[in-house]
């Protein structure tokens, strides 16, 4: 088991990093900042640097295994603003693209802050033991908490495909 949890904080810490990385170095500052735009946020650069710090913060803490209910909450509360933004409307599978990949990063999060990192985190060799289902049951409340404050007051409009639709 020990083994399995390391895979799954390692990987899914590791692949936010990179998807922050690729926010960052391909996109840039001004391409993501452009893109959160068109998804009608308020203060769009702020809201750009915040999704690349939460993306790569986050996955840095689940990288290594270290406070894994605060990088889980952070995680978690990323990937539903991006399911209800980016995603919404468009299908369930990431083919689509739908918002698949995101609620698939939010769930395994929470699964996270119920499960801990396991023996190979650096939270057991701190001696941090912040683990178990109501950790994970406050990580949900939390990233939904999070997630809904920053849909209710961080967007000025409808994203544009949903604008569209109306």
């Amino acid at each position: 088991m020990n083994g399995g949890l390391l895979i799954l904080h390692g990987f899914l810490g590791a692949a936010l990093i990179a998807h922050a990385l690729q926010k960052l170095l391909v996109f840039r500052l001004s391409g993501t900042t452009a893109y959160v735009d068109s998804l009608g946020f308020r203060a769009p650069r702020l809201m750009a640097l915040a999704v690349i710090g939460s993306e790569l913060g986050g996955g840095a803490l689940l990288a290594l295994g270290l406070l894994i209910p605060l990088g889980t909450a952070i995680v978690a509360a990323t990937m539903l603003v991006a399911a209800r933004t980016d995603h919404r409307g468009k299908g369930w599978f990431i083919t689509g693209p739908g918002a698949e990949y995101v609620t698939t990063n939010a769930v395994l999060a929470i699964a996270l802050a119920a499960l801990g990192g396991g023996r190979y985190s650096l939270d057991r060799a701190l001696g941090i033991s912040a683990h178990g289902i109501w950790w994970g049951a406050a990580v949900a409340i939390a990233a939904t908490g999070g997630a809904t404050f920053v849909l209710t007051t961080l967007v000025r409009r409808a994203p544009a495909a949903e604008v569209a639709t109306v």
